[in-house]
């Protein structure tokens, strides 16, 4: 049954994953300033929140991409996770009727 649980907790995780990538969640972006490139900080809804450069046109589309990854995360989190949640379940459902 230890297994199984295992198996149940990562497909609930998965689930959670593609939960909080749909909202966003705060990441690293790199862009070019000043001729480097720089890594800064991007909030949950996209936007720079910290680095160089964080107030120039490349700094909001380097975190408006980021973000646009996470949201295209979204749907191989939650089916992965949803797979694995499923296997996980009737693996203790199996565990708990033999």
């Amino acid at each position: 049954m230890g297994k199984a649980l295992v198996i149940l907790a990562i497909g609930l995780f998965g689930i959670y994953m593609g939960i909080k990538s749909y909202n966003g969640y705060e990441s690293e972006a790199e862009h070019l300033y000043q001729g480097n490139t720089v890594e800064l900080t991007c909030d949950a809804d996209g936007e720079p929140a910290g680095g160089p450069g964080r107030i120039s046109a490349s700094a909001q589309d380097a975190c408006e991409e980021e973000r646009k990854d996470q949201k295209d995360r979204t749907p191989y989190w939650v089916a992965g996770g949803a797979v694995f949640a499923y296997a996980g379940f009737s693996g203790v459902k199996k565990a708990r009727a033999g």
